[in-house]
């Protein structure tokens, strides 16, 4: 989705195609939820009015972070500006879920992120309310998930939203965990490391950010 004009195209055709199926006689959910992803910079500006016309919205972090920060993470010439904690990243991330609290929206993350657990504080300090994560990343996120404490987790949040540098906000990260949950911290450390890795190939010129 990239505008509202959409949006109310996409309502129009669940309606055409929801009056076709009550004329046939099917039986069907007459109100399917619709949500929508947020997926470029500019539905996640607005999305206090995109969340108006949803039921719910799902952050595309993936795609998000590449237009936000106009790099192409599967170019190894510019892989290391694939930064998922970018300061401007965090605050595209901020202003979706506020907006979604605003409305009493639930608001869903998906992409690479989602499967790191070493983002899970922050995503229960923004208040997201469901990650869809990979099989292989759902044990040990849940785990983290029951072990942390959502006000700690808000109060983290602020720190982080003022911080500048993506490295700076991951070192917060890791000293939470490491403070919060030090039986789990090896664990969601070396999980973050393979998360990096897999999410951009290694760069050419400088090094990407590493959890240490």
């Amino acid at each position: 989705i990239t505008t509202l004009d959409e949006v109310s195209q996409v309502r129009a055709i669940l309606k055409e195609v929801s009056k076709e199926l009550c004329d046939a006689g099917c039986d069907f959910e007459r109100e399917p939820e619709l949500g929508l992803m947020v997926e470029i910079p500019s539905v996640a500006i607005l999305a206090d009015h995109f969340v108006q016309h949803a039921d719910f919205l799902s952050i595309g972090t993936n795609d998000l972070i590449q237009y936000a920060l106009a790099v192409e993470r599967d170019n190894e010439f510019v892989a290391y500006l694939y930064q998922p904690l970018n300061p401007a990243v965090l605050r595209l991330l901020h202003q979706v879920a506020e907006a979604g609290k605003q409305y009493g929206k639930p608001i869903a993350v998906c992409g690479d992120m989602a499967s790191n657990p070493l983002f899970v504080p922050l995503f229960v300090g923004l208040g997201i309310s469901e990650l869809s994560c990979s099989p292989r990343a759902i044990p040990l996120v849940k785990e983290t998930l029951r072990a942390l404490d959502a006000r700690e987790c808000e109060q983290l949040v602020k720190g982080l939203l003022e911080m500048t540098c993506h490295r700076t906000i991951e070192r917060a990260l890791v000293a939470f965990v490491n403070e919060r949950l030090p039986e789990l911290e090896p664990l969601i450390v070396a999980e973050a490391a393979l998360a990096d890795q897999a999410s951009s190939p290694e760069p050419l010129h400088e090094p990407g950010p590493s959890v240490s």
